[in-house]
């Protein structure tokens, strides 16, 4: 029989096996326990006329949409109307940071805000058609007027759509004039390089069905890439004892 004279201990794996004769609720309570933590607040506040509960909804459903949309904001302006725009996002992150009763809808609210806000009004406008955008609509976003930001906000996106479309279609024929002349000379990384710069880049809709033969949902795709869960590990939970 030989021992080791430097055998090196893990006292989370001895404490672990001296809990193996115990019950589970024990081993619950000693090796389980995760650290404290602080319940968020409560929506109980009203925006403008409309209730916490309500607007928080109204938020959640509007970040389900932007996230989505094309790019299309400009830069937040300077002077009066560029001051108030940045006074009411820091407001929602101090709301956050200082866990008021807005903490629940802050950084949500922050992060649909600009897209509600500073939409430019076509593709053609230019910076100094942009300041009186967030001086107009940001009383509609303190009034709780998501659905009228949101209506707004669709209808210059839908026309960008139907422009990108349009422009997609004449540079066509164009874009496959190019990628063959690269292959006429020989040049593949060129060509590589240009089908990777004009293709189009995005978020994709979970419920959008994905055209390789299967007409699989991005949702059922995505699930059959994610691993299995794998059993809790003790090692990984926090021991209050150390």
């Amino acid at each position: 029989m030989f021992s080791c004279p430097h055998q090196v201990t893990n006292p989370l794996v001895d404490k672990y096996t001296s809990y193996q004769g115990a019950n589970s609720s024990t081993i619950d309570e000693m090796m389980y326990k995760l650290p404290t933590y602080q319940v968020m607040a409560l929506p109980n506040f009203t925006w403008g006329s409309i209730d916490g509960g309500h607007f928080l909804a109204l938020i959640d459903q509007a970040y389900q949409e932007v996230v989505h949309w094309r790019k299309n904001m400009f830069q937040v302006p300077w002077g009066t109307s560029g001051k108030q725009f940045m006074s009411e996002l820091a407001r929602l992150f101090q709301a956050h940071a200082e866990a008021t009763a807005l903490e629940s809808v802050a950084i949500t609210a922050a992060m649909v805000m600009p897209h509600l806000l500073l939409q430019r009004p076509n593709m053609k406008s230019k910076p100094r058609d942009h300041a009186s955008c967030p001086t107009r609509r940001m009383p509609s976003w303190l009034e709780g007027d998501i659905q009228g930001l949101l209506r707004e906000a669709r209808t210059i996106q839908l026309h960008l759509g139907n422009r990108a479309q349009s422009c997609r279609s004449n540079m066509k024929t164009d874009s496959s004039r190019k990628f063959a002349n690269y292959m006429k000379k020989g040049d593949d990384r060129a060509a590589g390089r240009f089908l990777s710069d004009e293709a189009d880049c995005g978020v994709l809709s979970l419920d959008e069905c994905i055209d390789d033969g299967l007409h699989q949902l991005v949702r059922e795709i995505l699930k059959k890439k994610h691993p299995d869960p794998a059993p809790l590990v003790p090692d990984a939970v926090l021991d209050p004892g150390l």
